[in-house]
């Protein structure tokens, strides 16, 4: 399968038709500087020097972190690998035509400089953040695209296409004003196309600039093709008048290079340009630049019309209306146009015929409007906006327009704002505020620019209320809120109810079965009408089946809403009923207490095994968390205890430990003001739980003691008996294992004699734990079967899969190798197909470790980074700080000490911060008694 690397832009690379995503920071400089250096060894030093921008801590610390970039590029890379080892450092070993910097120079080598241009996607490497590199790098590879511009421009001047040339030579001296060869050819195209007057101004401005800024008189070409200009004559051939009806163009449009690029792509293949997007994301601006910008390579007219789709206080213009405007802008006398629609468009087109002209259709409605506007001819580029995607219209090329990125929305504001001494933090902070949004940007920032005495932080502090947020971008007869009010009467009366349901969201984003929860519609309707929403770009859909508000819609949305306390309980509900469904599913044996039942009126979505439930709490576990705290600030306390109660699988499952300790701390101040004993201690052991993943030991076991205390006060023994065996865990982490086993044999003693069964094989885990950890193998391992005895009679896959990982350790200690691999094996199949990352994490270092005693190096190493890979997306560190330190005997045995140390220096720090007497042990086996 072919693999593709592109450094024209953001960097980017392609397996096939996949993209490969590449994790952010040093690994993305290393690819960068690897791939500038493609098939060239780049040395361990000029690495290093590159990674820390010349300013790297110390030098064998700083190689050691370097091997350890390379790896997590070759994990994030996988079939697409090219990174080698080489002799002192690494090199990228690239096919032929894998690169698109060599595809672009082999291009411009052959003369074939506009296919070469066409690769360039934007700033070289503009994602990747290494001064160093964009100065000694970059800057290099934009002077060697503007000498292929330069070469393409000469070719297409000696071939007689000069006119074509004038709208991009311009804009490109505006852009490099000192650029000499810019000013001779854009003199030379305007010379070709008649246009000599024009010339000698551009060689008056060219001058002017160079006098003013460099104090230096044009260089000889320049004022050779001048003197030719002045011995011309015009000739006697009377000039036809350019029909010429564009909106004057923003002097301070910024930004948009793919998308501008992407028109001049779909003016060569002789399509219509449908540019949709958002109220205020610049529509228009971008409609009318880019026209401007290729209206030399349309000499015969350029044409624009505002269609009024979208304007306030204005029914969008009917074809025929539009027709009769576009006529008349094309010289049709008034008493040569049709009455009739069908004679209207046969005119318009037989006019055009023959022509090349840019046409804007500007601010449509929808499709059916725009159609009958379009010319029949290919020489004609028909560049149409709408707040509708266009999804209607045949013959199209769409384009989405986005709200801008960081740098150029910051670029944006400083223009407009018209202040240089901006501080950048400020400056970021303001574009968040407006949401990145053109229109809020050029509001925001011409208010500052009217406002001498206001500062950025001034206008941050009044912009942060949310509730008049909106207010702030307001001038004349601009208006943000305005320009979504317009979209918004757009609508039917379900899609409002559905638009204003998701104002009152709590959380970021919305499925059909949450948005059927808010809007007390049926799921399939709200399905039907977010896609409506999409279309209209009033809401955003960034992964399949999720839907999301932008920040300024969603206020303009929650102003449009009443407030509606049963539509947020209504959800509340659906949170709490799925959350206990999808619980179930992960942990089918667990024993709960009842919770809050809804009336069976909710639709939602169903689990059949635990995979589906995993994928479901981890697009909604940001919305859950956010639905926790509302709950506690709004006093449904029933809510704020039971989401966090029934949570308690699920973030162990997947090691979100920070939202298991913030859901439950808000979960125990909500049972103390019920002053509910029974749910207070689930809740307390359930912090205590987190707090242990985290290895806060001493707090997890003071909370697992304060929970047990109430379980017994409140005669509670069964619940009580499981948490014996916790605070056995939990001693057993403190390394008071004598302690611990004394606390799991009552715990495992008391479900015997009372019959509890449900939680017996936990227990019986943690004792054999302890009883390996004393030594006692033989007897681990018949404790470690008497659990697997017992998950049988329940049928708890999960505890059983726990055991057969567990008893893979003793069985190693006593060198019955191959029974440990195969107990640990299996378990590992078992734990990935329940989809639980923790332990699927757990049982790899336990089969790495078991490969490594055996002396499988490689195989050891595979699995220990098997495991740091699932990890990347937990939290717990105990299983972090187990796999850094087999992976520091990994390369100890490989003679790899450099790697080796840096590996177990960081298991030593985590390990320490769990409180864990391992530190000790690997500063021993290091030699470091420090």
């Amino acid at each position: 399968m072919r693999t593709e690397f592109k450094v024209l832009g953001p960097i980017e690379v392609w397996h096939g038709d996949e993209q490969v995503p590449i994790p952010a920071g040093r690994a993305r400089v290393l690819l960068a500087v690897l791939l500038l250096r493609a098939n060239q060894p780049v040395t361990a030093d000029e690495l290093v020097d590159r990674l820390w921008d010349g300013e790297a801590p110390n030098p064998d610390r700083a190689k050691a972190t370097l091997q350890m970039v390379v790896r997590r590029l070759r994990q994030a890379l996988g079939e697409a690998n090219v990174v080698r080892t080489t002799t002192g450092g690494y090199l990228a070993e690239l096919q032929p035509h894998a690169l698109d910097l060599h595809e672009f120079r082999d291009l411009a080598a052959q003369g074939r400089f506009a296919e070469a241009l066409e690769l360039w996607r934007g700033t070289p490497l503009s994602d990747v953040s290494s001064d160093s590199l964009h100065q000694d790098e970059v800057e290099p590879l934009l002077e060697e695209r503007l000498g292929v511009l330069e070469r393409r421009f000469d070719a297409e001047l000696a071939a007689g296409r000069g006119g074509g040339l004038v709208g991009e030579l311009r804009s490109l001296t505006k852009q490099h004003p000192l650029r000499e060869r810019f000013w001779a050819q854009l003199m030379t195209a305007l010379r070709a196309s008649g246009r000599r007057a024009e010339a000698l101004t551009a060689y008056a401005e060219m001058r002017t600039v160079l006098t003013t800024e460099l104090g230096v008189e044009p260089g000889p070409e320049l004022r050779a093709l001048h003197a030719a200009l002045l011995t011309e004559d015009d000739g006697g051939s009377p000039a036809v008048r350019l029909r010429d009806h564009l909106p004057r163009d923003l002097p301070d449009f910024t930004g948009r290079a793919d998308e501008l690029a992407a028109v001049a792509r779909v003016a060569e293949r002789g399509l219509v340009c449908a540019v949709d997007g958002m109220a205020g994301v610049g529509k228009t601006a971008f409609a009318v630049h880019a026209a401007h910008l290729l209206s030399d390579r349309y000499p015969d007219g350029r044409f624009y019309i505002d269609l009024h789709g979208y304007t306030e206080g204005q029914e969008p213009r009917e074809p025929l209306d539009a027709l009769a405007v576009l006529l008349y802008s094309l010289g049709v006398p008034r008493e040569r146009v049709p009455v009739g629609l069908d004679e209207r468009v046969a005119l318009w087109r037989s006019e055009l015929a023959g022509l090349r002209a840019v046409v804007v259709l500007d601010n449509a409605f929808d499709a059916l409007q725009v159609r009958p506007l379009l010319p029949s001819t290919p020489g004609c580029l028909v560049i149409v906006t709408s707040r509708r995607r266009l999804v209607g219209l045949d013959g199209s090329h769409a384009l989405s327009l986005p709200v801008l990125p960081g740098p150029v929305a910051v670029d944006l504001f400083r223009q407009v704002a018209g202040r240089t001494t901006l501080d950048p933090a400020a400056l970021t902070r303001l574009v968040e505020l407006c949401g990145h949004l053109p229109l809020a940007i050029r509001l925001a920032a011409a208010r500052l620019n009217h406002r001498a005495s206001w500062t950025a932080e001034y206008l941050i502090d009044r912009m942060r209320d949310e509730r008049r947020r909106l207010r702030e971008f307001a001038a004349g007869d601009r208006d943000v809120a305005s320009a979504f009010a317009v979209s918004y009467r757009t609508l039917d009366d379900v899609q409002r109810r559905v638009f204003r349901a998701l104002g009152r969201h709590i959380g970021e984003d919305v499925d059909r079965y949450s948005g059927a929860a808010l809007s007390g519609l049926p799921a399939h309707v709200v399905d039907e009408v977010l896609g409506a929403l999409v279309e209209v770009n009033l809401v955003e859909e960034p992964r399949q089946g999720r839907f999301r508000l932008h920040d300024l819609v969603r206020q303009y949305a929650q102003g449009t809403a009443e407030p509606d306390d049963a539509a947020i309980v209504r959800l509340l509900d659906y949170y709490l009923a799925v959350v206990k469904a999808g619980d179930e599913a992960l942990y089918p044996h667990r024993p709960r207490l009842p919770v809050r039942t809804t009336d069976g009126s909710l639709e939602l979505p169903g689990f059949d095994t635990a995979g589906p439930a995993v994928e479901w709490f981890e697009a909604e576990r940001e919305n859950i968390a956010a639905a926790v705290r509302h709950a506690a600030r709004t006093g449904l306390d029933e809510h704020a205890w039971q989401l966090p109660y029934l949570l308690w699988g699920f973030y162990y499952h997947g090691g979100h430990v920070s939202d298991w300790i913030s859901t439950h701390e808000i979960a125990l101040d909500a049972t103390l003001r019920r002053g509910d004993d029974r749910a207070r201690a689930r809740i307390l052991s359930g912090l205590a739980g987190g707090y242990w993943a985290c290895g806060r030991n001493e707090e997890a076991l003071d909370q697992f003691r304060q929970a047990h205390a109430l379980m017994e006060a409140a005669g509670e023994h069964a619940p009580a008996a499981v948490l014996l065996g916790n605070i056995c865990a939990c001693l057993d982490h403190l390394g008071r294992h004598e302690e611990a086993l004394e606390h799991g044999e009552r715990g495992v003693r008391i479900q015997r004699e009372r019959g509890f069964t449900g939680h017996l094989a936990l227990t019986l885990c943690n004792t054999a734990s302890s009883l390996m950890k004393l030594g006692r193998y033989e007897e681990s391992i018949e404790r470690y079967g008497e659990a697997i005895e017992a998950c049988a009679q329940v049928d708890d896959e999960h505890t059983e899969a726990a055991a057969l990982m567990e008893v893979a350790r003793p069985l190693s200690a006593l060198g019955r190798e191959d029974e440990a691999l195969d107990s640990a094996m299996r378990a590992l199949a078992v734990l990935e197909r329940l989809a639980d990352a923790t332990g699927t994490a757990e049982a790899a270092i336990v089969a790495a470790e078991i490969h490594l005693k055996a002396g499988r190096l490689d195989e050891a190493l595979d699995y220990f980074r098997r495991t740091l890979g699932i990890l990347d997306q937990a939290t717990i560190p105990w299983e972090h700080a187990a796999a850094l330190a087999g992976l520091a005997d990994v390369f100890d045995r490989r003679g790899d000490r450099v790697t080796a140390a840096e590996h177990r220096r960081r298991a030593i720090d985590l390990y320490e911060r769990l409180g864990s007497d391992r530190a000790a042990e690997l500063r021993a086996l290091a030699g470091d008694g420090g």
